[in-house]
């Protein structure tokens, strides 16, 4: 895991661009602490911060030369060992061990098609000196960020968002209609669009070409369904081979490895499976918890596995009112943007705790509730795909497995099916519309009808359609960018199994059935991970992500202050604009 920085321009580098790449490496320090370097091209400059997981020898630093190209690369392809033999056999010669020289060998053998054949997390710009052009491209769900500016031509680009602030090309200006989906809907961006009108991110499952001051971007992957078993027997044990390969691949590092431990499925089944297979690994465990009134804790369900297994060495630690305020303008640096919600502070700590032990890399699990079906909105769509293809048996069958498994309250059971009747006739595009509308009514400084959410109709089914936004467009995009900088502000590697792309695509095929049974969300994970996974854990019902004393709780207690001056800072900028528009 890096930080990368890069200056390229249309009429070649200005001199003042090696000071910028240098202040903006120092601005992206946390990134990566170990190695720092800086490369000059033909049109510009590319720079890096190492994190050094794989292969720690200074040979593998980067910027990294490799027959014609120069690579600047953040992240991780995990198949770089099949890749490099499959490379070898077409007579390219290795003299590093991890996967950055494969990225270049496999750019000159299969060009940029070469993102094709990764099973990874990767954002890299690679420059051509052959062709004098730079190929940019980011992973498939967009795990790595890549933010950048253009600029009369001239291409400036960086992993976090105030790293682009160092550059005259930034322009301040903010992107409203990104501030409307970030308050009401907790979007951290949205698209290609950032929170800076002048500022974007490169998508993920995108390419980017820079040349001679023109970009092309496009698409190399998609979503797509995929051929599935026919018995469900089978399609269990192909889940559980195919999460098995991607944990395998995920294991590989030259440093220690430790995972962030909830009581939930999904970081138990990482956890689980991690401890069973490789018995002999001193594997470090970290959970955040909160005591008192309203606080949820969930050492009693992690403490299961270090019961269970062995070789589990459990860290736990509650942050105190006194941490909470000494860290939070620490935090509110690191994220880049306006954080919609507690539970990303909570993780925050998360993190803090595991880099205390020294660990460099953590195996997390982001990532399925969005094609396993682990959000209870997810039951609106499926509900309003029985009626609209009349299946009311159906309907009236899933509602009421879904009031029993989840004992949900009957204004919960009636907010239920009224969203899902909406549905029938709405699509997700005009739900979320909708949705926006309602939350927004009472801001009426932003015109939010203007908001310009589009969420393609990719698939005919509601359910489909939400779970493929949720991967690509809504959700997962937000949870990944703070995964991501709560992650790499203490230094961490963050890598998240459940977005093997084969993975995805396998869950995401699978007929609604085999994701959601008897109103048990998640239903193939549970059967797959049974035999390693504690009963309480296997059998748990209720859904608890980075969970919090709460908002209020906090701003009105030991974050107080920050509120205090935030509020006092918006009131001044309040008044100063209503003199302006007074005076003009």
């Amino acid at each position: 895991m890096c930080g990368i920085v890069g200056i390229v321009r249309r009429n070649g580098a200005n001199p003042k661009d090696s000071q910028y790449i240098e202040q903006m490496l120092q601005a992206q320090h946390h990134r990566g602490p170990d190695a720092t370097g800086k490369h000059a091209i033909s049109q510009g400059h590319l720079g890096h911060n190492r994190l050094s997981i794989l292969d720690l020898s200074a040979s593998a630093d980067q910027p990294f030369y490799y027959h014609n190209v120069t690579l600047v690369f953040n992240g991780e392809v995990y198949n770089y060992v099949e890749l490099r033999e499959e490379l070898q056999e077409q007579g390219h010669v290795f003299t590093t061990t991890g996967d950055t020289e494969v990225i270049c060998a496999a750019y000159l053998s299969w060009g940029q098609d070469c993102v094709t054949r990764f099973v990874g997390m990767w954002a890299f710009a690679l420059w051509d000196h052959t062709a004098e052009e730079l190929f940019c491209s980011r992973d498939r769900f967009g795990i790595k960020p890549f933010n950048y500016i253009i600029a009369e031509g001239d291409f400036i680009f960086a992993s976090e968002l105030k790293t682009l602030k160092i550059v005259p090309e930034f322009n301040p200006e903010i992107n409203q209609k990104q501030v409307a989906r970030g308050l009401n809907l907790g979007f951290a961006g949205y698209k290609d669009e950032t929170y800076y009108q002048h500022v974007a991110q490169l998508r993920g499952a995108h390419n980017l070409v820079w040349k001679n001051g023109n970009i092309i971007i496009k698409r190399y992957w998609d979503l797509k369904k995929v051929p599935i078993p026919e018995t469900e027997a089978e399609a269990i044990t192909e889940f559980k081979r195919l999460w098995q390969d991607s944990l395998r691949l995920h294991m590989r590092s030259d440093v220690p490895i430790g995972s962030c431990l909830s009581g939930g499925i999904d970081s138990s089944a990482i956890v689980a499976s991690i401890a069973k297979d490789h018995s002999k690994l001193d594997y470090k465990t970290f959970t955040i918890f909160y005591e008192g009134k309203g606080a949820v804790d969930e050492r009693p369900f992690a403490k299961l596995l270090s019961e269970r297994y062995k070789n589990i060495d459990s860290k736990y630690e509650q942050p105190s009112d006194a941490d909470l305020e000494k860290h939070f303008d620490h935090f509110l640096d690191g994220v880049d943007v306006p954080p919609a919600g507690s539970s990303y502070y909570s993780q925050y700590f998360v993190m803090k705790l595991a880099s205390q032990s020294k660990i460099k890399v953590l195996i997390n699990g982001q990532g399925s509730d969005e094609y396993l079906i682990g959000y209870m909105h997810t039951y609106y769509r499926i509900l309003a795909d029985c009626l609209r293809s009349l299946k009311f048996w159906r309907f009236a069958k899933v509602l009421k497995a879904h009031q029993r498994e989840h004992q949900v309250q009957f204004g919960e059971l009636v907010k239920t099916c009224l969203f899902s009747f909406i549905l029938v006739f709405r699509d997700e595009n005009s739900f979320m519309q909708l949705e926006l509308k309602k939350k927004h009514k009472q801001q009426a400084e932003y015109d939010y009808a203007k908001s310009s959410l589009h969420l393609e109709n990719k698939f005919a089914s509601r359910t489909d359609n939400f779970l493929y936004h949720l991967l690509m467009t809504t959700t997962l995009p937000t949870l990944l960018h703070f995964e991501d900088r709560n992650s790499m502000a203490f230094s961490i590697e963050s890598r998240v199994p459940f977005l093997d792309h084969r993975l995805v695509e396998y869950g995401f095929s699978l007929p609604i059935k085999w994701r959601l049974k008897n109103g048990e969300t998640k239903y193939i994970l549970r059967e797959a991970m049974q035999d390693v996974l504690p009963d309480a854990i296997y059998k748990r019902k209720d859904k608890k992500g980075f969970v919090t004393p709460g908002e209020q709780r906090w701003a009105q207690g030991p974050l107080k202050s920050h509120f205090a001056a935030l509020a006092d800072n918006i009131h001044l900028n309040w008044r100063l604009n209503m003199l302006k528009k007074w005076r003009g």
